[in-house]
C-alpha cells in the first residue's frame, strides 16, 4: 500500500507533496473517498474529523487517514478540507487512476470508507457494512481491542 501511495499524496491546503513517514508504516490505512459537492459526504466528514482528533493521539502509530478526493479541482479540494477541518494527506482525483492497489478498493459510491491493513487487505468497507458511520464505529471497536 505504501508503495502505491508514494509520490501521489498532497496536502489538501497547499497541494504540495505530503509523503507519509516511511519509517513508521501504520497498522491500518483508512481510505476515505468523498467530495465537497456531495451532501452525504458533508454530513459524514465531521464525524471522521472528530474520530481522528480523538483517536489519533491515543493510537498514533496504529492508523493513517488518506482522503481520496472526488472534487473536480485542487481548489475544490482545498475549500472542502478547509470547510470540514481536515489536514490529512489526500490523493487528488487526477492521480487516482495511476494507483494499482488502492484504486481497486472503491466502488462508485461516495462517501466510502475503506480500512485496510498495511498489506492492502480490506478489513472494513462501508459499501458492505451499511454506511460510513457504521464502518467508523467498527474501526473504533477494532482499535480498542
Amino acid at each position: 500500500v505504501s508503495e502505491d501511495l508514494a509520490g501521489k499524496l498532497v496536502s489538501p491546503a497547499t497541494h504540495a507533496p505530503a509523503p507519509l513517514d516511511a519509517k513508521s508504516e501504520p497498522n491500518y490505512y483508512v481510505f476515505y473517498r468523498g467530495a465537497g459537492w456531495c451532501g452525504p459526504c458533508i454530513q459524514f466528514s465531521p464525524s471522521l474529523v472528530k474520530f481522528y482528533k480523538e483517536m489519533k493521539p491515543k493510537h498514533a502509530a496504529a492508523f493513517e487517514v488518506i482522503f481520496f478526493s472526488a472534487d473536480r479541482s485542487p481548489e475544490d479540494l482545498k475549500a472542502y478540507a478547509g470547510k470540514i477541518g481536515f489536514s490529512w494527506a489526500a490523493v487528488p482525483q487526477s492521480r487516482q487512476m495511476e494507483m494499482q492497489v488502492v484504486n481497486r478498493l472503491f466502488s462508485n459510491l461516495i462517501p466510502q470508507l475503506v480500512v485496510t491493513d498495511r498489506n492492502g487487505t480490506v478489513v472494513i468497507d462501508s459499501a458492505k457494512t451499511g454506511g460510513s458511520d457504521k464502518a467508523l464505529q467498527q474501526f473504533a471497536a477494532l482499535l480498542k481491542k
